[in-house]
């Protein structure tokens, strides 16, 4: 997937568990704030991998719309990361593993 070369091997170490779960904490937080639901959805799938062929089929939403949300939500996150800063890739990595095996 896009986040594969992200993997650490580190990564289920209880330290780092932890950390994965205020991550998932905050970056849903985030989420929530800043997309709406079609963008949440599809560029959480879209970060694990999933085309957009697939995601349109999966909830049921033209392609088109699923390639506007994608990149709305990253628009979005660029200009956020941009301002705050305080949202890393590996933090993005965690959240949207965990949740898209939720969704």
């Amino acid at each position: 997937t896009r986040l594969d070369v992200l993997e650490t091997p580190e990564s289920g170490l209880p330290d780092a568990i932890v950390m994965k779960n205020e991550d998932y904490r905050q970056c849903n937080a985030l989420f929530h704030k800043l997309f709406s639901t079609i963008e949440r959805l599809s560029f959480c799938r879209w970060l694990i991998g999933e085309s957009y062929r697939a995601i349109s089929k999966m909830y049921h939403w033209p392609e088109k719309s699923v390639d506007n949300a994608v990149n709305r939500a990253k628009k979005k996150l660029r200009k956020y990361v941009m301002d705050y800063g305080d949202v890393d890739l590996e933090m993005l990595v965690n959240y949207s593993k965990a949740a898209c095996q939720i969704a």
